[in-house]
């Protein structure tokens, strides 16, 4: 390497991020895809011995270090062997619609669900248990031709990481899955995880199904990076040989060079992308220190840092003036100095990797030794800088909004904003939703609304009609939020999308409550009725009509109710349903086990004004007018949420006993 091109500690601020060639064979920092299995090479040996213990055995666990290529081999290799399998999974990416559209939905079932079948609408999936899901999509012939229950969930890492906000979400996924894999021998579970969450994947199994088989993904060898390069991108032998002969050459200055056995692949793809076309003349060094500076500008980019703060603060943290590696242990909230939040976006970008010892702490520290020289000797040369693409930008945001770190979704939705023209308006609509999903998850409704609006009507140009249908069914739900708001404007949002998405039963389903709200009974079930029309078994429908049958207060009725109610998995049900189900069960005469029903109701939604003014009828029909006088009262003041107008005049007339 020249020594000219090399910057000296004191001038690392020159940070950039260098293009990648399209037409290049190798896809670079995104992992390879189910289009790119005819040019994924290197791993013939994993994909057989991954593929063989996942059909043999009920819980596979395949784990490796970030960067090692989970993703690449599960979606180019080991999947597209199977001829009907379902898609693999994701915990997190599988979000298509407007959170406000799925306002009681666990995020993490929803997501592994959509990913799962991702050509089905995500309204079919809202409400779905893992045990409901395999019912469909094993045993009928709902989402066609049925398939074998070969079942891979990817990045499941995130499964046993704590986000703050959300665990009660994770827990009750985790218990779901396991239920079903109980409940269905024949199933075979492939978990991708990180190798510093293991222990966590292996608890799991032992408590859903007994020991698990585990896989672990090791880098590529010389001879499958030879591979790798060779073909398809035709590298002659002589250049591949070099090329790979400097990935695996440590050099540390003032130390001799020594050789490692085996390539990181995300590395190889580092390199390759930015000088893909043969002949290959390769500075590898040059080439990782400008892979080390693009990713660093992006991580600073996307936390609101400056640029050479964060390159010498990773610098100083992970490798020592001598060219030690340097292992850092995770603290609470911050880590060497940094936000743990950076610590995570440079393991997603495979600049440094974590490690555990049973369960103690994670410890971070470079992803690969290859990487110390071009750390010391970041570029001296600023080319014209070249932000992230809106896609990456977009895709970081929801990261970001799935951690609950608002202020990092908004201010990178913002920037996609910021950056996008006048013409590019699918990309300013998907900004426009993620500021509407974090207003609506930060309570601000009306915010929520306007960013909802404004999404619509970019997607209506476009003619969209069912991004548009789903963001009018997202602006319609959160209008029944509006306190003491009579629901009209909501109602007629929902009529909208439902004549845009004719036949979706979630649109139907929330325009049935809507019409609840508005003291149209018979109405609304006429709506929900349509609802089960199209999806008999739609937890959510079942959900609101056993509610609205348990509203009606005849014997016929609340019978109907439970078993509508008796139809939804418990795990899913909600506070006004079970307040639903104690009233219908006191209708019908049997008191003592509507009390048992209310209390869980009344212990969760003790500020809803539905489950309150439920629980006060109870009382009045088992005879305790006391309590139901005190309930109602509650009923009447309760906020979260609010009673609508007809439901609250009658229960201020039974608060006032009359």
């Amino acid at each position: 390497m020249n020594p000219a091109t090399v910057a000296p500690p004191e001038v690392r601020d020159a940070i950039v991020d260098l293009p990648v060639d399209p037409s290049s064979p190798f896809p670079g920092s995104r992992p390879y895809s189910a289009a790119d299995r005819g040019r994924f090479r290197g791993r013939a040996r994993e994909i057989d011995d991954l593929s063989e213990m996942w059909t043999a055995h009920r819980l596979t666990i395949l784990y490796a270090k970030s960067g090692a290529g989970r993703t690449s081999l599960l979606s180019a290799g080991v999947l597209p062997r199977f001829a009907n399998v379902c898609a693999l999974g994701n915990p997190t990416d599988g979000m298509t619609v407007p959170l406000a559209t799925v306002p009681n939905e666990n995020r993490y079932a929803l997501s592994v669900l959509s990913t799962w079948q991702p050509e089905a609408a995500p309204s079919w999936m809202v409400g779905l248990s893992v045990s409901g899901f395999f019912r469909r999509r094993f045993d009928s012939r709902w989402f066609g031709p049925p398939a074998e229950p070969l079942i891979a969930i990817d990045a499941a890492e995130r499964l046993f990481s704590r986000i703050s906000g959300r665990e009660g979400e994770r827990t009750r996924f985790l218990a779901d899955l396991g239920e079903a894999l109980r409940e269905r021998p024949d199933a075979h579970l492939l978990l991708s995880v990180r190798e510093d969450c293991l222990p966590e994947a292996v608890r799991f199994a032992r408590r859903a199904v007994g020991e698990p088989r585990s896989y672990e993904l090791a880098t590529l060898s010389r001879e499958a990076a030879l591979e790798v390069v060779g073909e398809p991108a035709g590298f002659p032998r002589p250049i591949a040989e070099r090329l790979i002969g400097e990935l695996i050459t440590v050099r540390v200055d003032g130390r001799p060079d020594r050789r490692t056995a085996r390539v990181e692949p995300s590395l190889l793809q580092a390199v390759c992308t930015r000088d893909p076309a043969p002949p290959f003349e390769p500075s590898v060094d040059e080439a990782l220190a400008e892979h080390v500076s693009g990713e660093l500008a992006a991580v600073a980019e996307g936390h609101g840092l400056k640029t050479p703060r964060i390159a010498r603060w990773f610098g100083d943290t992970f490798v020592a003036g001598s060219g030690e590696t340097l292992v850092v242990r995770e603290e609470d909230g911050r880590t060497a100095g940094m936000d743990n939040a950076v610590l995570r976006a440079l393991e997603d970008r495979h600049l440094v990797t974590t490690t555990r010892h049973g369960d103690g702490p994670r410890c971070y520290r470079l992803a690969d030794e290859r990487l110390v020289r071009p750390v010391q000797h970041l570029p001296l040369r600023t080319p014209p800088a070249i932000g992230p693409t809106a896609e990456e930008g977009l895709r970081a945001a929801r990261a970001a909004l799935f951690h609950r770190d608002h202020t990092t979704a908004i201010r990178r939705a913002e920037a996609v904003l910021g950056a996008s023209g006048p013409s590019e308006l699918r990309i300013r609509a998907e900004a426009g939703t993620i500021l509407g999903d974090a207003a609506f998850e930060q309570g601000a409704v009306e915010k929520a609304i306007e960013h909802y609006v404004q999404a619509a009507s970019l997607l209506e140009a476009l003619q969209d009609t069912i991004g548009v249908g789903r963001l009018l069914a997202a602006t319609g739900r959160l209008k029944l939020q509006r306190p003491r708001n009579a629901p009209a404007d909501a109602i007629a949002d929902l009529q909208a999308a439902a004549r845009r998405i004719p036949g979706d039963p979630l649109i139907q389903t929330v325009l049935g409550r809507a019409l609840w709200q508005a003291g149209q009974l018979r109405a609304a079930l006429a709506a929900v009725n349509e609802a089960l029309a199209h999806d008999g078994e739609l937890p959510e429908a079942l959900r609101t009509r056993g509610e609205l049958l348990a509203e009606l207060g005849d014997r016929e009725s609340a019978e109907a109710a439970l078993r509508d109610l008796d139809r939804v998995d418990a795990d899913l049900a909600h506070p006004s349903s079970g307040a639903a189900r104690a009233l219908a069960l006191a209708t019908t005469g049997r008191i003592d086990a509507a009390h048992r029903a209310l209390e869980p109701a009344l212990a969760e939604g003790g500020d809803s004004g539905p489950v309150l003014y439920r629980a006060a009828r109870v009382e009045k029909i088992s005879g305790d007018l006391y309590s139901a006088v005190r309930l109602a009262a509650r009923a009447v003041a309760a906020k979260d949420p609010p009673l609508p107008e007809h439901q609250r005049l009658a229960a201020g007339l039974l608060r006032d006993h009359r």
